[in-house]
């Protein structure tokens, strides 16, 4: 296996929701062989390995699997006031909302200082969204599978526009449906940066 190379070709490696070992590269960025990835990402003890990449030769196995969009806006859109979820809770509402979405990792406890909105409907919190004023970034909202609908994707946007300034701002979508990037456009963003996700599972290789 090349190691030389390593430098040049980051791979991350964390925990995925579902609790499996995660070896991720994103090969728009970089170039290596795949079989090269593969047999790192078996070093690190992964159990899958993630790429980023328009295309991968079907021969190597890899399945399909969500997307990842970065949008960018002039300005906000307007703002909505939402719910601000208890520090204590995002980590169980972050799970329920995105345990069966391809590309988050698990984010573990938040930092005293981060800043989430949420959707609380019927007594219960089935969306959130994380925000950071200082970066002008949003990052991929998410809402618990039997909730999800764009309105309710685009609102934690626009939630999380309240603590904005009226600035251009950045907003990151992981696994997102085209109807919901579809809203989000509709909310002014213009996708620049777009690429499919792919997974090989390396337990039973």
């Amino acid at each position: 296996m090349p190691d030389s190379d390593d430098e040049l070709v980051p791979i991350a490696r964390f925990r995925a929701l579902d609790g499996a070992l995660v070896a991720e590269v994103d090969l728009t960025r970089h170039r290596r062989p795949v079989e090269d990835l593969i047999a790192h990402a078996r070093c690190l003890g992964a159990d899958k390995l993630w790429l980023h990449a328009h295309v991968v030769e079907a021969g190597f196995g890899f399945k399909r699997r969500g997307s990842y969009t970065r949008l960018e806006a002039a300005r906000p859109p307007a703002p909505v006031e939402l719910a601000l979820p208890p520090l204590v809770r995002v980590h169980e509402i972050q799970r329920a909302c995105f345990a069966d979405v391809w590309g988050h990792h698990d984010p573990g406890l938040p930092d005293s200082g981060s800043l989430f909105v949420g959707l609380h409907e019927g007594g219960a919190w089935v969306g959130i969204c994380e925000v950071d004023p200082d970066a002008q970034w949003i990052d991929g909202p998410g809402v618990v599978p039997s909730f999800r609908t764009p309105d309710r994707y685009a609102r934690l946007v626009r939630g999380a526009a309240a603590y904005l300034r009226n600035e251009p701002v950045v907003l990151e979508s992981w696994g997102d449906g085209a109807s919901t990037r579809a809203a989000y456009v509709s909310l002014g963003f213009e996708v620049v940066h777009a690429v499919s996700g792919w997974e090989l599972d390396l337990t039973g290789r």
